[in-house]
């Protein structure tokens, strides 16, 4: 297994590793507003068969279109990305 991070800023920096991508994990983000040519890139990226996994404290546009949602409690997001990361050593 194999974790990469991404920071969304003014531009998708590494767009191009999205189709290779078999998981796509989002936290603490809303790309579908946010970042719409980003989430075209995550929605073909599904359609080729990645899983788009989408972690948050609510529901939002994004959550609805992901494979898998996994709602938390606002302010634990760190503590989630340690146990995944725990559990991988």
């Amino acid at each position: 297994m194999q974790f990469k991070t991404e920071i969304i800023e003014s531009k998708f920096v590494e767009m191009d590793d999205l189709k290779k991508a078999d998981l796509i994990l989002i936290t603490g983000s809303n790309p579908k507003v946010t970042y719409p040519v980003a989430f075209d890139k995550i929605k073909k990226a599904q359609k080729k068969g990645a899983k788009l996994v989408c972690v948050r404290d609510w529901k939002d546009e994004t959550s609805k279109e992901a494979n898998l949602y996994i709602e938390i409690k606002d302010g634990t997001q760190m503590a989630f990305l340690n146990c995944i990361l725990n559990y991988q050593n």
